[in-house]
């Protein structure tokens, strides 16, 4: 049934008047030093329909082992994006996931306000498995709506500001929020950002994911970004942080991240980036480090 399903929606995409069709990759392969890993692989495929709106697909696979154990997840998702006015933009997307012989609803939405060199909001919603091989046995799903904000408050000040409440279907409500202060140094390209998260949970008796009942956590970082070759685009953030988790004993962090940019004349653009973590915001578990790659790949003909 599912084959049928994806043949036709394919057929559709294809047929839709607009222009070429555009296909897309995402890789994603994670690994922490209890050598859980992650490895998730989407594909999608996309056509403009009219000056400022689009339609695709995309298709995913998911490859989740622990120890022993290995378990694989497949998805299909239907796309739509559009932007109904100046400044305004929308994306909904949602679909299915199986894992055994279990269907998962996915579904997420996300609507922005932007005015260039200026304000930017953004709200956004979603439901989804949680992301461990337990909550999959268990069909643990989560439902989060969010709302964010980059304000310029001064020439070389940005502010970033917002927070999401996540309601799991165990019974658990997480409560979040996000600070983010960044200035801009006078050398070109380089930032001081200073990031505040946390989390707030209404029940830490739950199973299959890192869930204490608060999480306070600080970083303070240097983000470089360089132009080289006139298309390859080079970012380099790093830094130390803090966090507490509960009324533990705050303990100090480290986090950096590189990225690689490129449009080809071809039509090929790709982004290439890994992060090294040791905070437990990052990894979703307590005192261990996480080493994550990913890869974007893009073809517009």
């Amino acid at each position: 049934m599912y084959k049928y399903l994806v043949a036709c929606i394919i057929s559709i995409i294809v047929a839709v008047p607009g222009q070429a069709v555009q296909p897309e990759y995402k890789g994603y392969f994670s690994q922490d030093n209890d050598n859980t890993i992650v490895q998730k692989h989407l594909l999608s495929l996309s056509r403009e329909t009219g000056a400022a709106s689009s339609v695709g697909i995309v298709a995913g696979l998911g490859r989740y082992s622990e120890l022993l154990r290995t378990e694989n997840t497949y998805s299909f998702q239907g796309r739509f994006k559009v932007e109904p006015a100046e400044y305004w933009s929308l994306a909904v997307q949602g679909g299915v996931l199986r894992y055994g012989s279990a269907s998962l609803p996915l579904f997420s939405a996300a609507g922005v306000y932007e005015v260039p060199h200026a304000v930017r909001v953004e709200i956004n919603a979603e439901h989804d498995v949680v992301d461990t091989l337990a909550c999959l046995d268990d069909h643990t799903m989560a439902s989060m709506l969010g709302a964010y904000a980059d304000v310029p408050l001064l020439e070389h000040f940005l502010l970033v500001g917002g927070g999401d409440v996540r309601a799991f279907s165990n019974g658990n409500n997480r409560f979040g929020l996000l600070g983010k202060a960044i200035v801009e140094l006078p050398v070109d390209g380089l930032t001081l950002q200073v990031w505040h998260r946390q989390f707030r949970n209404s029940s830490e008796n739950t199973v299959g994911y890192f869930n204490p009942a608060t999480i306070n956590f600080q970083r303070y970082v240097l983000s470089l970004k360089k132009r080289i070759y006139s298309a390859l685009r080079v970012t380099v953030i790093g830094g130390p942080g803090s966090q507490q988790v509960n009324t533990d004993t705050r303990t100090g962090t480290v986090y950096f991240e590189g990225r690689l940019e490129q449009n080809l004349a071809s039509g090929l653009s790709f982004k290439i980036n890994y992060i090294h973590s040791d905070s437990s915001i990052d990894n979703g578990l307590l005192s261990y480090k996480i080493n994550i790659w990913g890869a974007t790949f893009l073809y517009a003909f």
